[in-house]
């Protein structure tokens, strides 16, 4: 990710929510029952977070003015 010049700058972003996801992982069986289903929903929403910001970013890399669709089509 960090090689490819317009992905360069999400690649700390998404250490970050690995490492988050991660921590979030684990924290499902080390919190109990008591609270599992807690443990769980901050796992879900590290993920999913993840997942809509990599779309929105995906979306606006390949929605390209016309202008530029047309260079890039002629280079």
């Amino acid at each position: 990710m960090r090689r490819h010049q317009r992905w360069a700058g999400f690649a700390i972003p998404t250490l970050v929510w690995s490492v988050a996801a991660f921590v979030a992982f684990f924290l499902i069986p080390a919190l109990g029952d008591a609270s599992f289903g807690l443990a769980q929903r901050i796992f879900v929403a590290t993920w999913l977070s993840w997942m809509i910001t990599t779309a929105i970013r995906e979306r606006r890399m390949t929605t390209t003015k016309p202008a530029t669709r047309e260079a890039l089509a002629t280079a």
